[in-house]
C-alpha cells in the first residue's frame, strides 16, 4: 500500500459531530439552508425545498449553489450527533467532490487548461453516491475515486458525482439520457441496487394487483415517488381530498414550528414523532403496496424486477458506448447478503433494518449468475475479508467502506487501457 494511499484510508478515520458540520457549512461562500432530514414536518420539509428540489421526472434533484446538511438518524439534532452529511452543490445542483471545490464546470475549464487530455468521469447513484455516511463531501465514492485516480495511477481527471438519495437506475438513465449525454464523458459508473430492487419490485406489485383500480397507470420505471405523485395529481380536484391535505398542512405547520417552544429536548423529540405520523402532509400508500405485494409471488415480482433493471442498464450501456465513452455499471453491497463477517453493531443494524430481506435476496438469486454477461460488476462479495464496522444501516457504508469501493472503482478504470493511454 502507498503511502498516500495509507494516508487517505487513515483520514476516513476521522468522524465530524453535528456542531462542526454546521460550523463549516456556515464559512462557505455557498448559502447554507440548515439541517434537514426525511420526517414528515411542514417546518422541515419547507428547509428540504430550499435545498432538494421536488421533480416530476426524477423524483428530486438538489437545488444548485446550495449548503445543506442531512441527518436521518437524529430526531433531535443533537450537535454531538455523529450521523449527519454535509453536501455542498455546484451551480447545475451537481454535489461537489470538497468543500472548498471550484464549481465543477470552472474547476474542469481550469484542469483543462493544464492537460488538454483530462479525463471526465461521470458517476450515478442513489444515496451512497451522493456521499449518505461519508460526512463531508471529499469521502463520497466520486470524490474519492477522484483523488486515487490523480494520485496513485497518473490519472488527470475529474469524478462528477450525478448521485441523488432515493434514486433507482432508472431515474439515473433519464438523467444520462436527456442531459449528461450531451456532453462528452471518458467513462459513464452507474452504481446501483438496493433503491431498484425495492422501488422495481413495489411497482411491479401495484402493477400486477391494478392497484388503485386503474385510476392511474403505473408502468415500468415508476419510482415510489412517482407512484405517490401521480396519487395526489389524481385527486387534486377531488373537494375533500383537497380540504384534508390543505387542514393537515395548516395543522402541521403550526405544530411542528410550535415545537421551537418546547424546552424538554425528550418531549420535542416525541413529538416530532407524533405530528408525522398523525397529521401527515402526504398520502400514505404503504397499506396499498403491502397489500398488492401480499397479493403476488415473491418469485414473480422479483423477476419482473430483474427483468427491468437488466433491461435499463443495457439501455445505458449501449448510450454510453453509442456516445463514446465507456461504461461501468456495479451492484452495490448490501448486508442481505455476501459473506462478510459483521461486527457487533452491524449486527445490530442487520436486526433493526432488516425489513423484508427475502425480497432482497431472492432478487440476487435472480440475477447473480448473469452479472457478468450483462456487463454488472458484483460487489457483493467486496467486503467479505473485512471484519471491521463498513455499513452504518442496511446498505449505506462508513467512510472506510466507501474507501474500499472506491479502491476498487479506481482499479478498473486505471484498468481500461483506452483511459490510461490517453486514445479515447
Amino acid at each position: 500500500m502507498s503511502d498516500f494511499i495509507e494516508k487517505l484510508r487513515k483520514s476516513c478515520n476521522q468522524t465530524f459531530t453535528l456542531k462542526e458540520l454546521i460550523s463549516l457549512a456556515k464559512n462557505l461562500p455557498e448559502k447554507f439552508e440548515g439541517v434537514v432530514n426525511l420526517y414528515g414536518l411542514m417546518s422541515n420539509i419547507r428547509r428540504v425545498r430550499s435545498s432538494i428540489q421536488a421533480d416530476p421526472r426524477y423524483g428530486d434533484r438538489p437545488l444548485p449553489a446550495k449548503v445543506f446538511i442531512v441527518d436521518n438518524f437524529d430526531w433531535d439534532e443533537d450537535p454531538t450527533s455523529l450521523s449527519a452529511d454535509l453536501y455542498v452543490t455546484d451551480k447545475r445542483g451537481r454535489i461537489k467532490n470538497a468543500l472548498l471545490d471550484p464549481d465543477t464546470d470552472l474547476k474542469i475549464e481550469l484542469r483543462r487548461k493544464r492537460n488538454p487530455n483530462l479525463k471526465i468521469f461521470s458517476f450515478f447513484g442513489g444515496s451512497t453516491i451522493m456521499g449518505d455516511g461519508a460526512q463531508l463531501p471529499q469521502f463520497s465514492i466520486p470524490a474519492l475515486v477522484e483523488q486515487i485516480l490523480n494520485a496513485e495511477y497518473g490519472i488527470d481527471c475529474v469524478c462528477i458525482n450525478n448521485g441523488v438519495l432515493g434514486w433507482t437506475i432508472q431515474d439515473s438513465f433519464a438523467l444520462l439520457s436527456n442531459e449528461v449525454l450531451k456532453e462528452k464523458s471518458d467513462a459513464i459508473i452507474f452504481y446501483s441496487g438496493w433503491n431498484c430492487i425495492r422501488s422495481f419490485t413495489i411497482t411491479e406489485a401495484l402493477k400486477r394487483a391494478n392497484s388503485f383500480d386503474g385510476k392511474f397507470r403505473i408502468t415500468d420505471g415508476c419510482s415510489v415517488r412517482h407512484i405517490s405523485f401521480n396519487y395526489f395529481l389524481y385527486n387534486r380536484f377531488n373537494p375533500s381530498k383537497t380540504f384534508r391535505h390543505w387542514f393537515f398542512s395548516l395543522a402541521n405547520l403550526v405544530m411542528s414550528s410550535a415545537l421551537s417552544y418546547v424546552p424538554s429536548r425528550f418531549l420535542h423529540k416525541h413529538l416530532k414523532k407524533v405530528i408525522s405520523k398523525y397529521i401527515p402532509v402526504q398520502e400514505d400508500l404503504s397499506g396499498e403496496m403491502t397489500k398488492a405485494i401480499e397479493q403476488n409471488e415473491i418469485g414473480v415480482l422479483s423477476a419482473g424486477a430483474v427483468e427491468h433493471y437488466k433491461h435499463i442498464n443495457l439501455m445505458a450501456k449501449a448510450c454510453s458506448e453509442k456516445s463514446g465513452s465507456i461504461y461501468l455499471s456495479y451492484f452495490q453491497p448490501l448486508l442481505y447478503f455476501g459473506g462478510k463477517k459483521l461486527s457487533p453493531e452491524e449486527e445490530l443494524f442487520f436486526d433493526k433494518y432488516n425489513h423484508y430481506p427475502e425480497y432482497y435476496q431472492k432478487f440476487y438469486e435472480l440475477i447473480k449468475y448473469n452479472l457478468s454477461e450483462d456487463g454488472i460488476i458484483d460487489l457483493v462479495d467486496l467486503f467479505n475479508n473485512v471484519s471491521e464496522q463498513l455499513y452504518i444501516d442496511i446498505g449505506h457504508l462508513n467512510k472506510t467502506g466507501y474507501f474500499l469501493v472506491a479502491q476498487k472503482i479506481a482499479k478498473d478504470i486505471a484498468g481500461v487501457d483506452s483511459l490510461r493511454s490517453g486514445n479515447i
